[in-house]
Parts: C-alpha cells; structure tokens; sequence
C-alpha cells in the first residue's frame, strides 16, 4: 500500500513512511528476526500488529499534513492534536481481532506468518531430519534419485499425513529442477533446498498448521493405540477369569476323581489283606514270580502265578496307571474283549496268571517306588510300599510322567472291535488280517518290546528265551523275527513266509490300518 499524497504538499518525513510502509514479503521478513524459543512473540506482533499500525502510521501522517500544512486548518484543533492519542483511537477501531476491517493484507500476513511458524519449526527438528538424511547415504551423499524417498520418511515420521510428500515443491520435477546437473547431494545442499536460509523466506512451503494437524492426527492415534491395548487387556483378563474358573473346576473334579480313586484303592487293599496268598506274601516273605512249577519239583516260598490274588495285584497295577496286559488270562491266553466278540466265555479271576508284562510292569514299579530289588518279583517290601496310600498317589504320578509307554496306560487304547472296521476285505478267503489277529499282533508287539528291555538279554522267568537269544539261536535277524510273530504267531511258520523287501513298510501298514479302524 503506498499513501497518495500530492507531490508539492509532501513532507521528507511521509516520503520515508512511503519507501517503509509497501506490505509485502519483504516489508514482513524485516520485522521478523530467527527465534530461538517456542514462543515466536516476533511473528505474533508482526503478524496482529504491523498490518494495522503500517495503515494507521499513513492515515497519522495525512492528518498531520491536513493539521499543519493548510490554510483552512482550524488553529484551536492544531493546537491540541495528540499525534499518540489519535493512533491509539486508530488502533481501536481498526483492531484486525474485532472484524471490523476486512483487509485483504491481514490475511497475507497471517499466512506469511504460518509458513514463518511451519519453516522455524522445521529448523527446529533438524537434528532428525539429519538422521533420516544420512541412513540414506552413501559416502556422505545421497543421490537425486532418492531424495523423494527422504522426504517420503520424513513425512511419515513427523505424523503430517502426506501434506509434505505431496505438495508441488517436494515433487520428482521439482527436485530434478532444483538439483540439475547433480548425481548426488551432501546433507547442507538438501538443507538449504529443504528449509532454506535461516532469514527470508525459501524451503518446504509447509505451514504451521500442518504440524497442528499432525500433533492432532498422533494424538488420535495413540489414543486409539491405548483403547485397543485397554480393551486387549480387558479381554486378556477376562480369558484369564474363564481359564482360571476351568484350572478351579478342572481341580476340584480332579479332587473328587482322586477321593473316588482312594475310596476304590482302600477297598482293594482290603480284599488285598483278606486273600490268603497275599497275606503270605506280607506275613511270612512269599514271594510271587509267575514261573510254573514243574510235575515233580516242590515249590518253596512262592504263592501260584494264577489265582484270584494275581486277579487283585493286577487291578492295584491298573489303578496305579499301568496297562491293562490282555495276555494275562489262562484260557487260550484270550483277552476278555476278544472272549466276548468270539462267544467264549470271560475267564474266572482264579484263571489270572502272572505274565512277562506284569513283571515288567512290577519292576518298574519297583523303580519308581526306590525298591531294593527291581526284578519285577512280587515280595513283600513293594507290595507293602504300594499299599501305603501316600507311596501309592505318588506313584502314580510318577508312572503318568515314565518314558515306558509300552507298560503305562494311555489315552489311545485299542480299537473298539465290535464294528465292522476289521472285517475281512479280500475274497473272503481270510487272507486279510481281522480286528482279533490284529490285536494279538499288535500285543506280541508289546510283549517283545518288554522282552527286550530284560537286562542282558536274559530270558524272562517263564522260561521264554530274549529276542536277542532268538536270533542268535536262529541265526535271524530281530526285525524278522517280530515280523514272523505279527504274521503268524510263531517264529517257525508252514510253507513260504513271503517276508517282505521292506518290512517296517508292511509293518508300518498294519498298525496304520489298525488305528484307522
């Protein structure tokens, strides 16, 4: 703006108002000096006060011309003219903050003033500007190429919402334009191009609200950040009240499982302490090795491996977490499940015999229980240990954590075999395995497995040689062997054995069809 005053009435004074007063960019940058605080007071009073006193200083100087430079100027009012006083009222009626005045060179300057705020704060973060600058450096530069790149992280970084990255100034042409002729740039170049010079204008056009904006965009983002972890935890906390209601509820049927067990464990040691043969074992040193005595020999200081007391020690073994061994019925040694789905009838508990499981079952019972001897002999000092109710819930943790698979019980028992899953599938000539060969396969299985964990290969007290004897005696190797048992039950078969080229493949096969079953 420029105060029209004619030529032959000015004054030298109103001349300099004249050259000072043009509200431009540059009028703006002379009152604003680099500040190096928050507070900024130099753009806020160039920004709410200069446009107004620049106009309010030309309309003094006019009134002062029209006072003191004409004729028909009234001598009383010249006298008592306050040159402050009238710029003050000047001030006040003109005051930007009220609306009264809609000059088009406030609003200039309160832009000027955002992007003076935006360039100082900019000025302000250059610290982490460098940083980001020189993770992309190569030898103290950064190629053109990758400048966008620079800027794309620095806005990412400082929350603005691609208001830098997408502005005109920071574009791929703009860039090129700004750097022609160069392959790369230090950090003072992107410096000077980014924020450009400490006073004046120049750099990212990029106003102070931007920064607001960003401030206001973190904020929300963290706040939503806190919801969602409150919520998370929350819902953490709730899962963690249900998953402790069922480890309660899980404790307390684990509780009354445990009352039941003992309530059935004291009833058994009752019918223990009743059965004579047992009562031997504990009054006078009996001991119970499962070996049958021959036609002409006396046994001395042992109880019968069969009779209703193996019956009772067996069920304390099955109690304890041992598996139930199938092979310990007499009768054609048929397991009660296969005695009922052929129509034979259950053996008696006076028919129960001692078998090589159950021994193996009893030393590690003995092992587990810290016994004196551990070769699987009923005898009085583990069977009083296994009795005591205290021993007795102890072992049975234990047996729960042995590495003995093939002896304690678990949760994939055999097959129910009253289905037709086994049922012959060939031409009905009984070539295909059935559910009661399989099931006598698969405890053959397990019983040469125990035979094998016999110390030293020696041959187990029913006179049965090892595996290991077997195959030296044979002169065949032991995976034949257990094959030959799988396949048809003995180990000197009729005829051709058609052993496979791969047997753990046929053996693999049918367990496979086993389970599947």
């Amino acid at each position: 703006m420029v105060v029209e005053v004619p030529k032959e009435r000015r004054l030298p004074s109103t001349r300099e108002i004249e050259d000072d007063i043009v509200l431009d960019r540059t009028f703006f940058q002379k009152l604003v000096k680099p500040s190096t605080t928050d507070s900024d007071w130099d753009i806020y009073l160039v920004e709410s006060l200069w446009p107004v006193l620049a106009k309010g200083l030309a309309a003094l100087a006019l009134e002062v011309e029209k006072l003191h430079f004409r004729d028909d100027a009234d001598p009383l009012v010249r006298s008592r003219f306050c040159p402050l006083a009238w710029l003050a009222q000047y001030l006040l009626r003109n005051n930007p903050s009220s609306g009264r005045i809609g000059d088009a060179n406030v609003e200039q300057f309160s832009e000027w003033a955002e992007l003076e705020r935006g360039r100082r704060e900019i000025y302000r973060r250059k610290k982490e500007i460098r940083g980001v600058f020189e993770g992309f450096c190569s030898r103290r530069q950064v190629r053109i190429s990758a400048i966008h790149k620079v800027v794309a992280v620095l806005d990412e970084l400082a929350w603005l919402g691609g208001e830098l990255i997408n502005c005109k100034y920071c574009s791929t042409p703009k860039i090129l334009e700004a750097f022609a002729g160069k392959d790369s740039i230090d950090f003072d170049e992107f410096w000077h191009w980014f924020a450009g010079p400490a006073t004046g204008p120049g750099g990212v056009p990029l106003k102070w609200t931007a920064f607001v904006r960003a401030q206001a965009r973190k904020h929300h983002k963290e706040t939503q950040e806190r919801e969602a972890a409150a919520t998370e935890e929350k819902e953490a906390a709730a899962v963690e009240a249900m998953r402790a209601d069922e480890e309660r509820e899980k404790h307390d049927f684990v509780t009354l499982n445990e009352l039941a067990l003992l309530a059935r464990f004291a009833h058994l040691c009752t019918h223990l302490l009743e059965n004579k043969e047992i009562q031997r074992i504990l009054d006078e040193d009996y001991i119970l090795t499962g070996m049958e005595p021959d036609d002409e020999s006396e046994v001395v200081d042992e109880v019968p491996p069969k009779g209703a007391h193996v019956e009772l020690i067996c069920d304390l073994l099955e109690k304890a977490g041992f598996r139930k061994d199938p092979k310990r019925f007499c009768r054609d040694d048929i397991a009660p499940e296969l005695a009922a789905l052929n129509g034979y009838q259950i053996s008696a508990p006076e028919d129960v015999r001692w078998t090589v499981i159950c021994m193996h079952q009893w030393a590690l019972l003995q092992r587990l229980l810290v016994c004196e001897c551990e070769d699987g002999i009923v005898d009085s000092e583990s069977l009083e240990l296994v009795m005591n109710p205290e021993e007795f819930a102890i072992l049975r943790r234990k047996v729960a954590l042995t590495k003995d698979v093939h002896l304690r019980s678990t949760s994939e028992e055999l097959p129910d075999l009253t289905g037709t899953g086994f049922q012959d599938e060939g031409d009905g000539s009984g070539k295909c395995l059935n559910g009661a060969f399989l099931e006598q396969a698969a405890w053959s299985v397990i019983e040469c497995a125990a035979l094998e964990h016999v110390p030293g290969g020696a041959p187990s007290r029913q006179g049965k040689p090892s595996m290991k004897e077997l195959s030296d005696r044979y002169n065949i190797n032991i995976i034949r062997l257990e094959w030959l048992l799988e396949q048809f039950g003995t180990l000197l078969p009729e005829g051709q054995d058609n052993y496979p080229d791969d047997p753990q493949v046929a053996r693999l096969k049918v367990i496979c069809t086993m389970i599947h079953s």
